[in-house]
């Protein structure tokens, strides 16, 4: 079991790190510590984007499951369904999207944001966007990461500012975080007026003790009073290409990572909002 969660977190993470990929390495030795580390580093990745719907076991047993039109594959058996050979390039095409799997959703995967897309070469090196564990300088990575986003959708970097009214230290996983980032930012960017300041990205104290909140606001037209009690429903959408999972599974996340995540009305646009507990400011 161990070793297939190895073969295919590597395969993971070896899409991610392909451009840093070394061949015919003078020192065996040192390319067998690379290995070994980026299999570690990939078990992580396994767990952050594809545990929730695989299970922790990869047997398609996740949280998610349950909720899913379609049972995720039991990813232990690969090599069983397929004659007895893993084959890696394969599975590196149904990670990155190049081969359409029906349950992933379209290309620009919902449940992974576009980390395993090929087109993706920035963030696919930046190792501090793949670091789990604290995130010492809040401020910092949405600077970054606002900045990668827009380089990434091809728009002007103006469109998204960054409101730091606090500096943070929060419990949460770097990798679940950019997930649920991504998710709310493209859908804000989907619905915004794509003008200079049209998504914002504030963060501040929150109204409890130890709380800090980080919201993602549009100034698109909001979200129907009809439909905002159904926003975090498994595949509930008003994008005819949606899938319905991104704010399902972004919940899911925060609320794993020991945060929340709400819609919160507002006159002009629409506002979702994570709230970190036990943070410190």
């Amino acid at each position: 079991m161990r070793g297939m969660l190895g073969v295919l977190s590597a395969v993971l993470l070896l899409q991610l790190l392909a451009s840093c990929a070394r061949e015919n390495d003078p020192e065996p030795w040192r390319a067998k510590e690379e290995q070994a580390a980026r299999v570690a580093a990939g078990e992580q990745l396994f767990g952050g984007y594809c545990s929730s719907c695989h299970g922790t076991d990869a047997r398609g047993t996740g949280p998610v499951a349950p909720a899913l039109r379609s049972p995720p594959a039991d990813l232990t058996r690969i090599a069983e369904r397929t004659g007895g050979t893993f084959d890696a390039a394969k599975v590196a095409a149904f990670i990155d999207g190049r081969t359409r799997i029906e349950a992933h959703g379209e290309r620009d995967m919902p449940v992974w944001g576009r980390k395993f897309d090929d087109r993706n070469e920035n963030m696919m090196t930046d190792e501090s966007l793949l670091s789990p564990g604290m995130i010492f300088d809040l401020v910092e990575y949405l600077r970054k990461f606002s900045g990668e986003f827009c380089e990434i959708e091809k728009i002007p970097a103006d469109i998204i500012s960054v409101q730091a009214r606090i500096n943070a230290v929060v419990t949460f996983d770097r990798s679940h975080l950019n997930q649920v980032m991504w998710n709310l930012c493209r859908n804000a960017l989907r619905y915004c007026q794509r003008k200079a300041g049209s998504i914002v990205l504030d963060l501040r104290r929150g109204s409890r003790p130890g709380a800090i909140e980080l919201s993602v606001i549009d100034d698109g037209m909001g979200v129907a009073e009809a439909l905002r009690g159904h926003l975090f429903e498994p595949f509930f959408t008003t994008a005819s290409s949606g899938t319905g999972l991104g704010l399902y599974i972004a919940r899911e996340i925060c609320e794993a990572n020991g945060a929340t995540l709400d819609y919160v009305d507002r006159p002009i646009g629409a506002q979702f909002t994570l709230v970190f507990k036990g943070a410190r400011a």
